[in-house]
């Protein structure tokens, strides 16, 4: 009975992880002794160990390593590697039995007593978790003499709690695992790996399940990998060089320390990305000077043909498609938008630096007012992210909170069709989703914020950033306004043309009109912030647009004739007023 209810492919020297990813020589050995220290404290306030670290940052060869280790230490007791492509170790029912079963192989009396407690229930296999570990863990072990156990391996290892297809089930054996820990023998230790999803992330927040109970490595946040990383590029490049027939891939400065460099950035701390690289470039088919200058030209600009991030970009649709589909079932405000919505926020962290990008908008306010300006339900980000923190997580600075991205490329990701596959958003799409809530927004602005920011700017006064938010906002919603009909498809364009009526017989455009005339020529040299809105307005992103937006909504026959006459009126006005400035803008 035991046997038939175990995963034999969640164990960690089963055959079917034979090829099981591991730390390289001489790499993780800070988190590695840290992990070890802990282990070897009989001394430690916790029992439990949890990992956390974006996907691809190394965890499992982490838990592989150090588990194998322990192994040879003959501290390993039990293991359970979750995989969410294998039926068998992807689901919880199978965890409990799976340490029970290794657990019996330590010692014939606990083999014995475990034994007897599953013929004596033989439902215990469909009971709750907790009462299986209460039956076929803790109460054998009870009837263990202390002589019998003294010496018997003690540290449970489970990797990829996040592979586990039911959220709610991970919630369930995190109950029953803490229990084991609790009630089972008090040397036992309990080392758990995992994305940071919403069920280890809620055991280890305050109040939560595991907040005192174990102790918490962020793996991402915590260790700097890029020395590691660096040291494993170089190291595996080097002997893939030795064992090519390519003379050039054989010399001393092969591969070039720039393109290590290159990598090493573009890696942004998670191993994954090197490793699929070192995996690409030891294709054996071709030269790996050749295919390592693909990966730089491919990485860096887009330019090359084969994709050697396919493991990497196969990883980001799963997770992905299982974040966009929980999100659709919590029924959230805005069904159906799920991607659009993730590309929007990843977007606004894509580029902080570029004062011509909404991001410096959205990332000076934070996303709070953020979701308050696009007319976005408060809160709505942390429904986005909530399955998806392995990519992309929410950190606080002051006052404010701000997207970070932890694998950059991700971004590469969302911008190439080729790539995101099925989940490919392109960022037009998002803006013709917006358009009609950031027209409607403009409309909504207050005229006290309008006249008020006409004085500041026309006095050359600093804009206050809190007190203007809807003035310095008109600029973000007309240029993607602008971006969503000038490179939309047929389909797409109803939606943003109904808004510009609205728009239009609300006044929108005297509105605009009324900020943007008040800033002074001199716009290119002023700090004020509405002067610099002014300014990139008339520069190459918005206006000189402005007439193929009217010539194709024409030909399309979806220009109804009160936007025509007022977008011609104001596109002749904008464009004398700013016709000094248009030039610098570039």
């Amino acid at each position: 009975m035991l046997v038939q209810n175990t995963a034999a492919n969640a164990q960690l020297d089963s055959s079917a992880r034979y090829d099981a990813p591991c730390c390289d020589q001489d790499t993780r050995v800070e988190v590695i002794a840290d992990i070890m220290d802990w282990i070897h404290d009989r001394e430690a306030p916790t029992r439990i160990l949890c990992m956390t670290g974006a996907a691809g940052s190394g965890k499992s060869a982490l838990q592989q390593t150090v588990a194998e280790r322990c192994r040879a230490l003959k501290l390993l007791a039990a293991s359970f590697f979750f995989s969410a492509s294998d039926p068998s170790r992807n689901i919880v029912s199978k965890v409990i039995p799976t340490i029970a079963y290794q657990l019996g192989l330590l010692h014939p009396i606990i083999r014995s007593s475990i034994g007897h407690a599953a013929e004596s229930d033989p439902l215990i296999f469909s009971r709750s978790l907790r009462t299986q570990a209460e039956v076929l863990i803790i109460a054998p072990l009870r009837n263990v003499s202390v002589d019998h156990l003294r010496g018997i391996p003690s540290v449970i290892f489970v990797d990829g709690l996040d592979e586990c297809i039911d959220e709610d089930h991970q919630t369930e054996l995190l109950h029953a695992l803490k229990v084991i820990t609790e009630d089972g023998p008090s040397y036992f230790r309990l080392f758990i790996a995992s994305r940071p999803e919403w069920a280890i992330r809620a055991a280890l927040e305050e109040n939560g399940l595991l907040h005192h109970a174990a102790s918490h490595i962020r793996l991402s946040d915590d260790y700097d990998a890029s020395d590691d990383i660096r040291r494993s590029l170089w190291k595996s490049l080097r002997e893939i060089g030795a064992r090519s027939s390519d003379p050039r891939a054989r010399v001393q400065s092969w591969p070039p320390f720039e393109g290590i460099e290159s990598l090493v950035g573009l890696a942004s701390g998670q191993y994954i990305f090197a490793k699929t690289v070192i995996r690409y470039v030891s294709e054996r088919r071709s030269s790996p000077v050749e295919r390592l200058k693909t990966v730089l030209s491919w990485t860096v600009d887009g330019g090359g043909v084969a994709k050697p991030l396919a493991i990497l970009d196969l990883l980001y649709i799963n997770v992905l498609s299982a974040a966009q589909a929980a999100y659709e079932v919590a029924s959230p405000a805005l069904p159906g938008h799920f991607l659009e919505l993730v590309r929007f926020y990843s977007y606004e962290a894509q580029h902080p630096g570029e004062p011509h990008q909404e991001a410096t908008l959205a990332k000076a306010r934070g996303l709070r007012m953020v979701e308050q300006l696009y007319d976005i339900q408060e809160g709505t980000y942390d429904a986005v992210f909530s399955d998806i923190r392995s990519l992309l997580t929410v950190r606080p600075l002051g006052e404010n909170l701000y997207v970070h991205i932890y694998h950059k490329s991700l971004s590469d990701f969302f911008e190439k069709e080729s790539r995101s596959q099925g989940l490919y958003t392109p960022i037009h799409r998002v803006w013709a989703w917006m358009a009609p809530r950031m027209l409607r927004r403009i409309l909504s602005s207050s005229d006290t914020a309008v006249e008020q920011a006409i004085v500041y700017a026309s006095s050359h006064v600093q804009l206050n950033w809190d007190d203007f938010e809807e003035a310095t906002f008109l600029y973000s919603a007309v240029r993607a306004v602008v971006y969503s009909l000038v490179w939309q498809s047929e389909p797409e364009y109803t939606a943003v043309t109904e808004a510009w009526v609205q728009f239009t017989e609300g006044g929108g455009w005297n509105r605009m009109d009324k900020c943007l005339s008040s800033a002074p020529n001199t716009a290119w040299n002023s700090e004020s912030v509405l002067d610099r809105i002014c300014l990139l307005w008339a520069g190459p992103y918005v206006l000189p647009n402005f007439p193929v937006v009217l010539d194709t909504l024409r030909e399309k026959g979806m220009l109804p004739l009160a936007v025509d006459l007022a977008a011609k009126k104001f596109h002749e006005k904008w464009q004398g007023r700013f016709a000094g400035v248009v030039g610098n803008a570039d």
